[in-house]
């Protein structure tokens, strides 16, 4: 079993609550950690993107990092890479809630995406995958990044200091 790192990201805006509250997660967004140092991520507005850290930390109160285990690590990269400049699963988000599987190869959201570069979920059942899913396998390990601005080593926000 290899493993690869990901970090968990927070927000109390009404999108990122309802996220939270509609799937029992303590966070609404989940991205992982890329050999390039960039986060690859999927969101509502550009699907998926390999995003600065900065970037990423600045739109979330609170993030964690922690490690997943995967098949193959090398492997789980190449299939993120490979997913870049996808659209978001909007149609698989509402699988979620009516229980049923309308995951799309050429489109993804945030822990469907983590779930298929693990390798270990059954197929079929990627696009019921949330945050909190990701999170119940995963080890919390120390911020590797906490030299950039506003980001603890717990993982909350300080003020526009560096650390």
């Amino acid at each position: 079993m290899e493993f690869f790192t990901v970090v968990f990201g927070s927000t109390n805006m009404p999108a990122g609550l309802g996220i939270k509250l509609a799937t029992w997660s303590r966070f609404n967004h989940v991205g992982v950690l890329m050999p390039c140092g960039k986060i690859l991520e999927s969101t509502f507005k550009d699907g998926v993107v390999l995003t600065d850290p900065e970037e990423f930390f600045a739109r979330y109160s609170k993030i964690e990092f922690a490690q997943v285990p995967c098949i193959n690590r090398d492997i789980a990269y190449e299939i993120g890479y490979g997913q870049v400049g996808k659209k978001y699963d909007w149609k698989a988000i509402f699988g979620i809630f009516a229980r049923v599987n309308f995951h799309d190869d050429s489109r993804w959201f945030c822990s469907e995406l983590v779930a298929a570069m693990m390798g270990l979920f059954r197929e079929r059942r990627i696009s019921r995958i949330t945050p909190e899913d990701i999170f119940r396998l995963s080890r919390t390990i120390p911020n590797p990044f906490r030299i950039f601005t506003g980001v603890k080593e717990n993982g909350v926000r300080s003020s526009n200091r560096h650390l």
